[in-house]
């Protein structure tokens, strides 16, 4: 299983938190390098060449704001919603321990 959490481009407001599985994710626009290839083509690469991956991937994509400026820090939309995604991800590895739990018993 990976977490995957990465900024987007999607419209919404900036800090806006989606969670997405790989096949909601939309396709590079651009291939002509493998730096633009979409997550979803390298997992299927993968696959294809006999890589170990993980059965699951879950992803959260950060609504980004100003993605032309290159810097550092996050803006502040951005950093309000790392706490949330933070959060979120525990959530989820809680649960999934108490089920994996359960299903021992």
């Amino acid at each position: 299983r990976a977490f995957v959490v990465d900024a987007m481009v999607a419209g919404h407001k900036p800090g806006t938190i989606h969670r997405l599985g790989v096949d909601q994710l939309a396709a590079s626009r651009n291939t002509s390098t493998t730096h633009n290839g979409s997550l979803s083509a390298a997992l299927e690469l993968g696959r294809a060449t006999g890589v170990k991956l993980p059965g699951e991937v879950r992803i959260w994509a950060v609504e980004a704001g100003d993605v032309s400026t290159f810097c550092e820090q996050l803006t502040p939309e951005v950093r309000a919603a790392v706490p949330v995604v933070a959060g979120e991800i525990l959530q989820e590895l809680l649960a999934d321990k108490i089920t994996s739990q359960e299903n021992i018993l």
